[in-house]
């Protein structure tokens, strides 16, 4: 299907750091309204199941300031500008969990929101993860490394006690959902 907008204009006006807010401007002809639409300019992001060799996966607990709760997750992050998203999914894993993997490997991507959004999340599997350093969080993350069977995890969607959507979204691609 092919899209029939016509852009208008674009103009960015807030730069918040972790995103910036901009204004994209379409007309729908032959209509000459105007139509005006909210983006937020954010970077690439990377998701990572890790599984230990003992068939756990390593999740981690935090809290989410947007719903003022503590979430299952797994490790993840931005990436950074001079990264690939292997290079970022190694050093968030190392960095969240002090677990270095053994094999990674990719499972796809995702766009998390595409009404709003103008990023990818890259999702990857990492295999026979040990813990051989000392995790290294943000100054600002409070993380919770609980390694958990997989069955236990494939309960805990069932559940509904993980819900953010791109771990979901993750296990998922890892197959936790059949």
């Amino acid at each position: 299907m092919e899209h029939f907008w016509e852009l208008r204009e674009s103009r960015v006006i807030a730069d918040h750091g972790i995103f910036r807010v901009r204004y994209d401007c379409y007309s729908l002809p032959p209509d000459p309204a105007v139509h005006q639409f909210v983006v937020l300019e954010a970077p690439d992001w990377v998701n990572v199941v890790p599984i230990t060799p003992e068939g756990c996966v390593v999740l981690v607990r935090q809290f989410r300031h947007g719903l003022r709760q503590t979430m299952w997750e797994i490790p993840g992050g931005v990436m950074e500008p001079h990264e690939s998203p292997e290079e970022t999914a190694l050093r968030e894993l190392r960095e969240e969990t002090g677990y270095l993997a053994e094999c990674l490997e990719r499972l796809g991507s995702v766009h998390p929101n595409p009404a709003f959004l103008n990023n990818v999340c890259h999702v990857f599997l990492a295999k026979n993860c040990r813990p051989l350093k000392v995790a290294n969080p943000e100054h600002t993350e409070r993380l919770e490394i609980v390694p958990t069977p997989i069955d236990e995890v494939k309960q805990m969607l069932r559940r509904g006690e993980i819900t953010h959507s791109l771990v979901v979204n993750a296990l998922a691609l890892c197959g936790f959902l059949r």
